[in-house]
């Protein structure tokens, strides 16, 4: 870095513009991020190896971990993934591994993050883009995808405990009572981040929008 800053320097004497830094602040960033004392929290193995075994022995439970470890050093957001939830064929056979997969990592991380005083100031969001059919499909003994009801669960900052929001019919087929959309979900965490939901933002390129597209917060489930 130090060789490419020598030859770079009479270039960028030259051309000081901001397009042109943006290449060396670029690097510039990635070493220091490299020297970072911040890095510590991505080594689970400073973790004592029951707790890591109670998250689970894969990549989510690993990752929701790593999750509470970055919430710890002061990172606001922090996403973590678990895909194969597409059962169109042997959902029980699926739903075996899958569920059981989200309810360690998920159950663990609520808890870890309960005992460590953290729960109370960090909002935590499971969701997904759509449902599944209520009913199993015969033959294939699977699941279609299924967007007319389906849930979204929110724990910690600002949420009421044990609340449930809305009511589906009683083949959870269609939602019957206090239904939302995405708007109002991410409304609601915007809120409980301290965002305003009406104002408006622009993008670097001017485009003009809302974080909730003009819905407002689910009051019912605030704390």
């Amino acid at each position: 870095m130090d060789i490419a800053s020598k030859f770079n320097k009479k270039f960028l004497g030259t051309y000081p513009q901001k397009q042109i830094r943006a290449y060396t602040d670029l690097y510039d960033d990635a070493t220091r991020l490299m020297k970072s004392d911040d890095l510590k929290a991505f080594d689970l193995t400073n973790e004592p190896q029951d707790l890591r075994d109670m998250y689970g022995d894969n990549n989510f439970g690993q990752g929701c971990l790593l999750a509470r470890r970055l919430v710890e050093s002061g990172v606001r957001f922090v996403e973590v993934q678990l895909g194969g939830w597409d059962m169109h064929n042997q959902v029980f056979d699926a739903m075996e591994t899958r569920g059981a997969t989200l309810d360690a990592g998920l159950s663990s991380l609520l808890m870890d993050l309960d005992r460590r005083g953290l729960l109370s100031q960090t909002l935590v969001v499971l969701a997904s883009e759509f449902g599944r059919t209520p009913e199993v499909k015969p033959g294939r003994i699977g699941r279609d995808h299924h967007p007319s009801a389906f849930s979204a669960l929110l724990a910690g900052g600002g949420i009421k405990e044990g609340f449930v929001h809305g009511v589906s019919d009683k083949r959870a087929h269609y939602v019957e009572e206090g239904g939302v959309g995405m708007e109002e979900l991410n409304a609601t965490i915007a809120h409980v981040m301290g965002l305003s939901v009406n104002k408006t933002i622009f993008s670097p390129s001017g485009r003009p929008f809302q974080v909730s597209h003009g819905a407002q917060p689910i009051g019912e489930i605030l704390a």
